[in-house]
């Protein structure tokens, strides 16, 4: 009897340090080196982020699109890449003057959208950018 309570405390300590370990890796702000300062995520700014990568970057960025943009999504990308697409603005729709319609502020909303939701976001390592 003394053995299958430790062994199930061990099993609920195990899933509880698994629980803990999913909710701190999730990045809650980042570096934005185009400002070079320290974003702190919103819930509102990262709802804002993810309707305007869907209504204007996903409008050419689909699959099968006829324009020969590369089908993207959030988790394209790691954070540091989706922070230097956005810095260096070097995608061909960012110098053909695709981006015009959208501010430096609603810029900075989409790159933190897809920034907290890249491929690495899950990485506990590399979460917290600005200490």
């Amino acid at each position: 009897m003394r053995g299958r309570t430790i062994l199930m405390t061990g099993g609920l300590l195990l899933a509880l340090v698994g629980m803990v370990a999913v909710v701190q890796a999730r990045p809650t702000k980042r570096l934005d080196p185009t400002t070079n300062t320290c974003r702190v995520f919103t819930l509102g700014g990262i709802e804002e982020g993810q309707h305007l990568f869907r209504s204007v970057c996903k409008s050419c960025h689909f699959r099968g699109n006829k324009v020969g943009a590369h089908f993207l999504y959030s988790e394209s990308l790691i954070s540091k890449a989706w922070n230097r697409v956005f810095a260096e603005r070097y995608p061909a729709c960012a110098k053909n003057g695709s981006w015009a319609s959208l501010n430096d502020e609603q810029l900075r909303r989409i790159n933190d959208f897809l920034y907290m939701n890249s491929g690495d976001s899950y990485d506990p390592n590399n979460a917290m950018d600005c200490g």
